[in-house]
């Protein structure tokens, strides 16, 4: 039987233990869709931290579909 900290795997995929951030908005990016400081610092902690897998919150892909502290990936810059 596996444990919270065993290594598993999603397809060819190697995850280090099976503790996962699910996908929720986190309001951290600015309103270019850009990541903010505070954002990365998150993720960077999480990392440091040990967590196995991050689900990144929605992501814009259009720029006509922005909304506000919402990350997008539709121009240059935004994806951090």
């Amino acid at each position: 039987m596996k444990t919270l900290f065993d290594e598993t795997r999603i397809g060819t995929i190697r995850i280090r233990n099976r503790l996962v951030l699910s996908a929720t908005w986190e309001a951290m990016a600015d309103e270019a869709g850009r990541p903010t400081p505070r954002l990365l610092e998150v993720f960077r902690e999480l990392a440091r931290g040990g967590i196995g897998l991050v689900i990144t919150s929605a992501t814009l892909i259009a720029q006509d579909a922005s909304g506000p502290c919402r990350p997008g990936a539709h121009a240059e810059g935004q994806v951090g």
